[in-house]
């Protein structure tokens, strides 16, 4: 990592925290999807209609990922035309591949916290601590901030 780039120094410094912004979203948003409407009742009103508890759950899914899509396509945009904006060394302009992977990177961050929380709700029928994703996601990230200091 080039740290004396502008997009180095963006992905050191602030990368971990766009992961981190995003799959707090991703885990709240998750939870409050479902589990919550299997609370108060009314996710039976939408499941009594013909279609399947099933159908339902994937159309959240997806409505979940297509709001994530749009989300990190944003981020990959801004970070991309930021760095054409802001950029007054050379090297520092960020190339449009570059901000895509970056995008990338925060968007399957964000769903594979998602998916941890969604499969510790569905394994245990709504009833689990929603903040225990939460607290996976700040472990592995002090656990990760530990990885200079370790000899391999």
């Amino acid at each position: 990592m080039n740290v004396e780039t502008l997009g180095g120094s963006v992905s050191w410094k602030y990368g971990p925290f766009f992961g981190m912004i995003a799959a707090l979203w991703s885990i709240v948003a998750l939870s409050g999807s479902l589990a919550s409407e299997a609370r108060r009742g009314s996710l039976d009103m939408v499941a009594a209609a013909p279609f399947g508890k099933r159908r339902i759950a994937i159309e959240k899914l997806a409505a979940h990922i297509t709001g994530m899509a749009l989300a990190v396509g944003f981020l990959a945009l801004v970070t991309w035309v930021g760095s054409k904006a802001s950029a007054t060394q050379p090297g520092d302009e960020i190339p449009i591949l570059a901000a895509v992977g970056f995008g990338a990177w925060v968007g399957l961050i964000a769903l594979v916290y998602g998916s941890v929380h969604g499969l510790w709700l569905h394994s245990s029928d709504g009833r689990a601590l929603p903040a225990s994703p939460g607290v996976l996601l700040a472990a592995g990230f002090i656990v990760s901030g530990y990885q200079p200091y370790v000899p391999r």
